[in-house]
């Protein structure tokens, strides 16, 4: 059974009325909207009457007054409600208190004007309400949404969220987070429509967080759309090809954090051999890991001692090392072969036999020229001994 009802209800509860009739304990109740609308107070007190459904317009407008405790909107009725302010002045609305009205009815609930701020999560559950009734024919859904400029206030945001938001809405979407994360083409998406009218808004100074492996040209992309860090692991793995670590950018946009312009890239080399030089260059580009699986570092003793102290560079422990330029002192060459197992290969000063004395291990490649007037051929083979891969140049006037 339904009950036709009018204002003629707001005595109900009250001491006014004396029942006389049994049996309307779980009737349904229709108050016609086109007429009239209920306020909160009788909505309660039919609410406390009857188990049945109630269908009304709610008078109130203000989401304050609809999820104030205790004399808010009843749940579990078809109640229509028109949302015009927050608390009467602001036009500013919380998603997640909508999305609370929302839950409390399966009438429609208007949202009429303002704007929309809040958390992404609250943000697409509400769009995502409101895509689902955009014919405007069923009655429990929401309404109004389509159209409004939306803020994200999440400190970080997934770059998926904000498309979705985007897309649910022609009103402009400002994202004030601090950090954006997600897919690299879901960030890339993102911040695209930044430069799109009626698109995203204040996407420019974000850090970004990448969580699959991005392209050198990817990384690039990312670092010019942001004056934040972006944080990701690079595919290219060499140094030569098409698209190489060489590639990747330096741009004096890419931050503003202090004094240090580094974005936070995880980087594999993995040519054969690999120049020190390109080493030192990454470490200018990231503060990220630079693992190193080449079999062999080339450089100046300068570079590759750089590299190796590097605290981001992968350990030289087992690498062979090349110096290519320049002379070494025998104590810089046994630093060099203190720092690996591998094979140090090297050209050593020129000096008398009695200057490679001190010189260390046996299993490296180094080169000398010996310049003595007499030679001591048994000081002659140690030296030799100790560079089994290198070239021993004697000139001397005599060996005994």
């Amino acid at each position: 059974a339904q009950l036709l009802a009018n204002a003629g209800l707001d005595g109900i509860g009250g001491n006014a009325i004396t029942p006389t009739i049994t049996g309307m304990d779980a009737i349904n109740v229709l108050v016609p909207s086109a007429t009239e609308t209920v306020s909160l107070a009788n909505l309660i007190n039919l609410d406390g009457l009857t188990t049945g459904t109630i269908t009304a317009q709610v008078t109130e407008t203000r989401t304050d007054q609809l999820v104030a405790a205790g004399t808010g909107l009843v749940s579990g009725h078809n109640i229509a409600v028109d949302v015009a302010t927050s608390n009467g002045v602001a036009t500013v609305h919380d998603p997640a208190t909508i999305n609370n009205i929302n839950n409390r009815t399966t009438g429609r609930v208007t949202v009429t004007g303002g704007t929309l701020s809040g958390l992404a999560a609250d943000l697409k559950t509400a769009f995502a309400a409101n895509t689902a009734n955009a014919d405007l024919v069923a009655t429990s859904q929401l309404a109004g949404l389509e159209t409004l400029g939306t803020t994200i206030t999440d400190a970080t945001v997934n770059a998926a969220d904000i498309n979705t938001i985007d897309t649910a809405t022609t009103g402009v979407v400002t994202v004030n987070s601090t950090t954006v994360t997600g897919l690299s083409a879901d960030i890339q998406t993102a911040f695209d429509g930044n430069t799109v009218a009626n698109r995203t808004a204040n996407l420019a100074a974000q850090a970004i967080t990448v969580t699959d492996t991005i392209t050198v040209a990817q990384a690039n992309a990312h670092a010019l759309d942001t004056t934040g860090v972006v944080t990701a692991t690079i595919s290219e793995q060499s140094f030569t090809g098409a698209t190489n670590l060489t590639q990747l950018s330096t741009a004096a946009s890419e931050t503003t954090t202090g004094t240090d312009t580094r974005n936070a890239y995880t980087i594999t080399v993995a040519d054969a051999t690999v120049d020190a030089a390109n080493l030192a260059t990454l470490l200018t580009q990231t503060t990220g890991s630079i693992t190193v699986n080449s079999g062999t570092v080339f450089g100046t003793n300068a570079q590759i001692i750089a590299a190796n102290n590097s605290n981001q560079i992968s350990s030289f422990a087992a690498k062979n090392l090349t110096v290519d330029e320049g002379t070494l002192t025998t104590d810089e060459a046994n630093t060099l072969a203190g720092i690996t197992t591998g094979v140090v290969t090297a050209t050593l000063t020129t000096g008398a036999i009695a200057s490679f004395a001190n010189l260390g291990e046996t299993n490296n490649a180094f080169s000398a020229l010996v310049n003595d007037g007499s030679l001591d051929a048994s000081a002659l083979n140690a030296l030799n001994a100790k560079s089994s891969g290198g070239v021993i140049t004697v000139s001397a006037t005599t060996i005994t």
